[in-house]
């Protein structure tokens, strides 16, 4: 069985599963997945859990974990396509911290590694700049 780049990226991270990609303003509907992990890498999500009297707003970086089996609402509340992923644990680092030897390795695509260099790159001009963090 052949193992896509993106299937091995995830699962080095520790995602249990693929990203969720929602056009701006599209919905889905999660079910089944309690304790399971969503985080959000693109967009802003808006999530409505069965049982929880408030809405909630789930920005890029950010993680929530489902309370229920659902049904979970989720919809994209912002103009871009939202990006998101459910994940078994935790969820691990966000893939541009990863290094360029094991990107490659796993068959990235260039871009993708060389997103990842320039963002290692931001990050190391922010520490010494003392806006790490901001």
């Amino acid at each position: 069985m052949h193992t896509s780049w993106l299937q091995t990226l995830f699962r080095r991270l520790g995602h249990g599963t693929l990203p969720l990609r929602l056009a701006p303003g599209a919905t889905t509907t999660l079910r089944g997945h309690r304790g399971r992990w969503l985080r959000v890498q693109r967009g802003r999500l808006w999530l409505t859990e069965p049982g929880d009297p408030q809405d909630h707003f789930i920005s890029p970086g950010q993680c929530w974990r489902l309370a229920g089996d659902g049904p979970v609402v989720l919809q994209n509340d912002s103009t871009e396509p939202a990006w998101c992923w459910l994940g078994r644990s935790a969820p691990g680092p966000h893939p541009a911290d990863l290094d360029e030897a094991t990107l490659r390795d796993i068959g990235a695509p260039a871009a993708l590694r060389a997103a990842a260099g320039e963002r290692r790159q931001q990050r190391a001009l922010q520490r010494g700049s003392g806006l790490a963090g901001w």
